[in-house]
């Protein structure tokens, strides 16, 4: 059968309640074979929307707008909310969450669909994170792009086509991947071997991206040790969308101000945007 195959009968089949426990368990439920066994699975974070969101930020990010573009009337979201961080002014729960940094930030808005978030809306936000190749196309607001590449990889890190279906598991899948992040320093473009976890637990989807081996640069050395660049990103269903949260960490060895705190904001609310852009349909 094929791996997409058996990956989709057993998300129709698994309960919630088992999706409960997350296990360590890797990419297309299991059928991946080798090295890629022994992927990391970053771990389901359980906090609830109302943790993540308070009732002002809720009122303060919330859309039902729409606007006419090519004469076709799409959903509108608003801008996001941003928080920008140093290990040294960071709030105690978050150092707690995401560990050492050197730089952070968190953003928090509203994906307006103007539909309710079924399993359509669904695969093609999980699609979006599965399709790495795509990631090229992710912009900041100036319109350069996130990653000058991005592309999935086997598990001996060779460059090979994206496997998706749309589909994540509530135990969680793996697609590893080498993402060229742009730092707009001397360093130039650094490539990062990174892991992709994807879940879906009940229409919450969760993306994390963290890199399983150091970053090197020629002469430099080691900039950035393993696991120390942290993308998170989580959709929770709320009225005819999502709320998204999101939070960019990384620890660097050398070069501090290769990526500086405002970067991180950059990075995660550029994701937020391309997965607004790449999700939303005409109502």
């Amino acid at each position: 059968m094929h791996r997409f195959q058996i990956k989709k009968s057993l998300l129709t089949s698994l309960t919630i309640g088992l999706a409960a426990t997350p296990l360590l368990f890797v990419a297309s439920c299991g059928t991946q074979t080798g090295d890629e066994s022994e992927s990391r699975v970053e771990a389901w974070k359980p906090n609830p929307r109302t943790e993540r969101f308070t009732d002002a930020e809720v009122a303060s990010v919330y859309s039902t707008a729409t606007k006419v573009v090519g004469g076709k009337k799409l959903p509108e979201s608003k801008p996001t909310l941003k928080a920008i961080y140093t290990a040294a002014n960071a709030p105690a729960k978050f150092k707690t969450e995401f560990g050492d940094f050197t730089s952070g930030a968190e953003i928090k808005g509203y994906l307006n669909l103007g539909y309710v978030t079924s399993m359509g809306f669904q695969q093609r936000l999980v699609g979006n994170f599965e399709k790495i190749s795509t990631w090229k196309n992710i912009k900041d607001a100036k319109g350069g792009q996130l990653f000058e590449d991005a592309f999935t990889t086997d598990a001996r890190g060779q460059k090979i086509a994206d496997w998706s279906d749309g589909y994540a598991l509530p135990t969680g899948e793996v697609h590893l991947a080498t993402l060229k992040l742009k730092t707009n320093t001397p360093l130039g473009a650094i490539s990062v071997p990174a892991n992709v976890t994807i879940y879906n637990q009940g229409g919450e989807i969760q993306a994390d991206v963290t890199n399983v081996s150091d970053v090197r640069v020629p002469i430099v050395g080691t900039v950035i040790k393993a696991q120390g660049l942290k993308i998170h990103l989580k959709a929770f269903p709320y009225q005819k969308g999502w709320l998204v949260y999101g939070a960019a960490t990384v620890k660097l060895e050398k070069f501090q101000d290769a990526l500086k705190p405002d970067m991180m904001s950059t990075t995660v609310d550029a994701l937020f945007t391309w997965l607004k852009d790449s999700t939303i349909l005409p109502l």
